[in-house]
C-alpha cells in the first residue's frame, strides 16, 4: 500500500496538469438554483478521460515498471491517484453545498431549489456510491489489455463507467421518488432525518471503498494477464 501511495504522488508530479485544477471550480455550480446536483458530481467522471489521457501520453506507468516494485502496484498507484482526485472534488462540492444553504433565494435558500435528491448529508453518501460503481467498471476495462492502454480502451472504459454511474444514481433517485420513507430522507433538509442521512453517508462510503477495492483487484488481474 505504501508503494501505491508513492506511485500516486509520482502521478501527481508527472501527469496532473496544473490547469486541471480549474476542474475543481466546477463545484461552484452547486450554487446554481434549479440545477441537478448529480450533474455537478458527474463532472469529474466526464473529466476522467482527459486526466488519464495525460498518463497515456507521458508513459509514466511504463517508467514505473523499471522500478523495483510489483507490477500490480502500478494499478494500485493509479487507483490511489484517482481516489485522491475524487475525494478532493467531493470536498469542494461539500463546501459549496454548505454555502448554498445560507444564500437567500425567493424567501428560501438556493439549496432548497433543486430538482431531485437534495444536496444534504445523504446526497454525498450516494455520490460516493456512484463513484464506487464507476471505479468498479472503469478500472478493469481500462487495464483489460495490461499496460497497453489505447485511446479506444480509455474511451470505452469512460463511456461504460459513466453509464453505470448514471444507472446507479437512477436507482437512488427512483427510490427517493417512489418510496416515501426514503424520499423523506433524500428530498429535504429536516434535522429529524439527520441520523438517517449520516447512515446513508456511512453506507455510501463503505460501498465506495468496497467497489473500488474489487475494481482494483479485477484490474490487477487483467493487468498481470496483459503483461
Amino acid at each position: 500500500m505504501r508503494t501505491a501511495f508513492k506511485l500516486a504522488r509520482a502521478h501527481f508530479k508527472l501527469d496532473f496538469p496544473k490547469p486541471m485544477l480549474i476542474m475543481l471550480l466546477m463545484s461552484v455550480t452547486m450554487l446554481a438554483p434549479n440545477y441537478p446536483r448529480i450533474v455537478v458530481i458527474m463532472f469529474f467522471i466526464m473529466m476522467m478521460g482527459s486526466l488519464l489521457s495525460v498518463v497515456r501520453e507521458t508513459r509514466s506507468e511504463d517508467m514505473f515498471l523499471t522500478l523495483p516494485i510489483r507490477r500490480r502496484d502500478v494499478v494500485g498507484g493509479q487507483t490511489v491517484y484517482i481516489v485522491c482526485i475524487q475525494t478532493l472534488y467531493l470536498l469542494c462540492c461539500t463546501v459549496t453545498s454548505v454555502v448554498s444553504m445560507f444564500i437567500p433565494f425567493f424567501g428560501k435558500t438556493i439549496a432548497t431549489y433543486q430538482p431531485g435528491i437534495l444536496a444534504n448529508v445523504a446526497f454525498f453518501g450516494i455520490s460516493l456510491a456512484v463513484y464506487g460503481a464507476f471505479n468498479l467498471v472503469f478500472l478493469p476495462l481500462y487495464y483489460r489489455k495490461g499496460s497497453n492502454v489505447s485511446a479506444a480502451s480509455l474511451t470505452i472504459a469512460c463511456l461504460v463507467g459513466i453509464l453505470v454511474a448514471i444507472l446507479t444514481y437512477g436507482i437512488f433517485e427512483t427510490l427517493a421518488q417512489t418510496v416515501p420513507p426514503i424520499g423523506k430522507i433524500l428530498l429535504n433538509f429536516d434535522v429529524e432525518t439527520l441520523p438517517w442521512q449520516f447512515l446513508f453517508l456511512i453506507g455510501g462510503a463503505a460501498l465506495y471503498a468496497a467497489l473500488t477495492f474489487f475494481g482494483t483487484r479485477l484490474a490487477e488481474k487483467r493487468y498481470m494477464r496483459g503483461n
